[in-house]
């Protein structure tokens, strides 16, 4: 379901296609504006904005450049440019605020937009579902730039691979493990690389919980890396006990 205002934009994009097609038909492909040149200026009444933030097509994810069919401004600080990709022949919308200034724009965001999924090594989502489901969860709400929510979805995603790595390593049972905070599930974890990583991603995503939360963007990042590379080590280790179980047959 996507948030009440994305569907109120795309209704809004519904609404200008079929208006975006007269417009099209007035222009000759040739005269398309070369959206991958974030230095080109437009212009709606007094304000300046630039193509910056289109120049893929965020449909079908073609680089190429695509024909403005028009831009109009809202009543508030918003400014918005009605795209059309000759590549998959659909439009799409760009959003552009204004922020301080009615004299030049900035790009804010591109609908719709194409909701990409995190792959993991395929011994990670065979192991580790419901990791890798909540994981997925987190990363959508942060398309969406869902800031203030994502990163306790992280956290979560976090605790669930520490939790499902004990399970999976018998270092614990699921009616041990259920019964432990995160802070005392990743002291169990036996391997140093991995615990150290849980650590510092527990740390981050521990704030994104708080009511005051203090953590940048950079921060979230960082917890990001921090879970893709626990992933990974952990992949490792999988992939480790299965070519040593092949040698013990």
């Amino acid at each position: 379901m996507n948030p009440p205002r994305l569907d109120g934009i795309l209704s809004l994009c519904k609404g200008l296609f079929k208006l975006s097609n007269f417009f099209i038909n007035c222009f000759d492909v040739t005269d398309a504006i070369d959206a991958r040149n974030s230095r080109m200026k437009n212009f709606v009444g007094d304000i300046v904005y630039t193509s910056e933030g289109v120049g893929i097509c965020p449909r079908c994810n073609a680089s190429i450049p695509t024909i403005q069919v028009c831009a109009f401004r809202n009543k508030g600080s918003e400014l918005f440019s009605l795209n059309y990709c000759p590549a998959c022949d659909r439009c799409f919308l760009v959003d552009y605020a204004t922020e301080n200034t009615d004299m030049f724009a900035v790009f804010k965001a591109v609908y719709p937009q194409e909701i990409v999924k995190k792959s993991f090594d395929e011994v990670i989502e065979s192991t580790f579902p419901n990791f890798v489901s909540l994981y997925n969860q987190a990363f959508t709400a942060e398309q969406y730039n869902l800031n203030d929510i994502c990163g306790a979805g992280y956290r979560k995603a976090l605790e669930s691979l520490v939790k499902e790595y004990l399970v999976d390593n018998g270092i614990c049972d699921n009616d041990e493990v259920a019964k432990l905070n995160l802070a005392a599930s990743i002291n169990k974890i036996d391997n140093e690389q991995i615990r150290t990583l849980a650590k510092s991603a527990k740390w981050i995503g521990n704030s994104e919980t708080h009511y005051d939360n203090k953590n940048s963007d950079t921060d979230l990042q960082k917890m990001k890396s921090f879970i893709g590379a626990m992933a990974h080590f952990i992949a490792d280790l999988l992939i480790y006990k299965q070519a040593l179980a092949m040698q013990e047959e």
